[in-house]
């Protein structure tokens, strides 16, 4: 939460968030994320590595999918809002 206050009185052009939930009670998480869109809605450039990737790829314009550090999707996150997708890459049900 520090940090990310610190991004705002500083007026960073660019935000990277490492695992940004990690530890954090859902309602904070909720309001990270939301500052987080509201860095992005202001014209910061925001990159994420997050557990939660449902909620990063909703806040997302673009995403990139690692595995073991090599990239194996990349594009619009809105291309990666279709179930199937989010499926296949994460395993996981459609945001």
């Amino acid at each position: 939460m520090v940090a990310l206050s610190r991004a705002w009185l500083s007026k960073a052009s660019v935000v990277m968030a490492d695992e940004l939930s990690t530890g954090l009670a859902p309602q904070v998480v909720d309001d990270m994320f939301a500052s987080l869109g509201s860095l992005s809605n202001a014209g910061v450039s925001v990159i994420m590595v997050e557990q939660f990737a449902h909620k990063a790829i909703r806040l997302a314009d673009r995403c990139i999918f690692l595995r073991k550090g090599v990239v194996q999707a990349a594009g619009p996150a809105a291309d990666f809002r279709d179930g199937d997708l989010v499926e296949h890459y994460l395993g996981a049900e459609a945001v």
